[in-house]
């Protein structure tokens, strides 16, 4: 690997502003003004961050009993990723320790090796064969793939929570390797502070971290944006109104458009921290949950304020999802039994409604909370023991699932190009359901806990060796 840089930090820079999104105006983006061509590792494809250790014990069993399924990715809570073909009685293959880029294209895997190394594999999404390594000094977990895996960050593993989003481990130095799919060189930091990466732009020339502060003992924590080929961490350059540098709350859950272009990440204050303040907001101002939008491809930050009561509750039943053309996020607030909707055009709320999603199920045993959007637009989301759909309007609900309340639903994922959806459940049971014949047209049993989806397998793009070894 490159020798290791030294990334200056002192003082928290004045960086990701609290702002509240102005009247039916759009953030003026910034011009990008970013470093160009660099360089490091082979083929590999798109997508961004999912992150999931350990593995899947036994067979898949894949039972069609209709048609118009496609090859999914399943990946359990321990981390290995398992493709899973149509009509076949066990998965095609599974990788321990495993990420999934998000449009399905690539994945890419770490084992440790002698002298408490780490071999970080590129796996072939149509074979799960290996057809790149390399080996880096030290131990290493995968922590984001670039929207289009033109680049990979690594960290020592152990250094953020696995239950959390965003947890921070208290450190004083943060270890950092990028290796990249194209010509460009490896690159390896010390970065003075505590850091986790976020995700990359577009064209991974910048990487996207959180900066824990104090480093030792974080209680707040400032967005940064680290330009790879120079080394210089700044701020997130954001349009809206400044209120504060500072970093509140916990990130509750996060989603990507479907074109790569923006991130969403949901976050919520506790119900007894001062509240953030939304100055556009008529009556109260007070607030306790916002979307923080990155974008991508201009490289800038935008906040938006979620209505009362979204987020004010102690106990967290929240959700998030985003609708096939990304024009629409969708944040379900189940305890409160409050919906918001943005429009990601204006970054705006543009409808909040109270509904009913208790079912009269008692507290103990409920579904995670989980969201999906179909390909016609409409919102699904699990109630305490089963699935409400909902129009744009959010009104006129309808349970299209109920199930046994001891199967609790763990994800729901919409599938690409056919009006379907993926339910996963926590017994290991995955069911295909095409919601315009309203039948099943297939079921996965996986064996384990935790079983969740990552996407279908995408289209393979091989790119240029660089410096990564082939492993032919």
């Amino acid at each position: 690997m490159t020798a290791i840089l030294d990334s200056k930090t002192s003082d928290p820079l004045a960086a990701h502003q609290h702002s509240a999104p102005g009247k039916d105006v759009s953030p003026q983006h910034p011009e990008p003004d970013r470093a160009g061509d660099r360089a490091l590792w082979p083929s590999v494809l798109a997508g961004l961050v999912v992150f999931v250790p350990a593995m899947i014990a036994g067979a898949l069993v894949w039972q069609v009993v209709g048609s118009g399924t496609a090859p999914l990715f399943v990946v359990d809570d321990g981390g290995a990723v398992s493709r899973i073909d149509p009509g076949q009685n066990s998965p095609a293959y599974t990788i321990d320790n495993a990420t999934v880029s998000p449009d399905g294209r690539a994945i890419f895997a770490t084992e440790p090796t002698p002298g408490d190394n780490t071999t970080v594999r590129q796996v072939d999404v149509d074979n799960g064969e290996t057809v790149a390594e390399v080996e880096l000094d030290g131990q290493r977990r995968i922590a984001v793939v670039a929207p289009h895996a033109n680049a990979v960050a690594l960290v020592p593993p152990g250094t953020i929570s696995t239950e959390e989003l965003y947890e921070p481990v208290p450190r004083s130095t943060t270890e950092l390797d990028i290796l990249f799919t194209d010509d460009r060189p490896a690159k390896s930091f010390a970065l003075a502070g505590n850091f986790e990466p976020e995700t990359f732009n577009r064209d991974a020339t910048v990487l996207y971290l959180l900066e824990f502060f104090p480093a030792e003992a974080p209680d707040r924590y400032f967005v940064r944006q680290l330009d790879i080929e120079s080394g210089e961490i700044t701020e997130v350059y954001s349009p809206n109104v400044e209120l504060s540098p500072e970093m509140r709350g916990k990130a509750r859950a996060q989603v990507l458009a479907p074109d790569f272009s923006f991130m969403y990440t949901l976050y919520t204050l506790e119900p007894d921290a001062k509240p953030l303040t939304d100055p556009t907001a008529q009556g109260d101002q007070n607030r306790w949950a916002f979307i923080h939008v990155l974008s991508l491809e201009e490289d800038w930050s935008f906040c938006i304020f979620l209505p009362v009561p979204i987020g004010t509750t102690a106990q967290v039943e929240l959700s998030m999802a985003i609708s096939p053309d990304g024009q629409f996020v969708y944040v379900v607030d189940r305890f409160t039994q409050t919906i918001a909707v943005v429009h990601t055009a204006t970054n705006q709320v543009v409808n909040t409604a109270e509904v009913d999603l208790w079912d009269g199920s008692g507290p103990q045993e409920h579904n995670v909370p989980v969201s999906t959007v179909t390909n016609e637009g409409n919102l699904l989301t699990t109630t305490r023991s089963g699935i409400q759909s909902f129009g744009q309007d959010l009104e006129s609900p309808e349970k299209f699932w109920w199930h046994d309340p001891e199967s609790t639903v763990v994800d729901l994922q919409s599938a690409k190009d056919v009006n379907q959806v993926q339910v996963a459940f926590a017994d290991g049971r995955i069911i295909v359901y095409d919601l315009d014949r309203d039948v099943e047209v297939a079921t996965l049993v996986a064996p384990g806990d935790g079983t969740g989806f990552v996407g279908p397998p995408g289209s393979a793009v091989t790119l240029s060796l660089g410096n990564l070894e082939c492993a032919c």
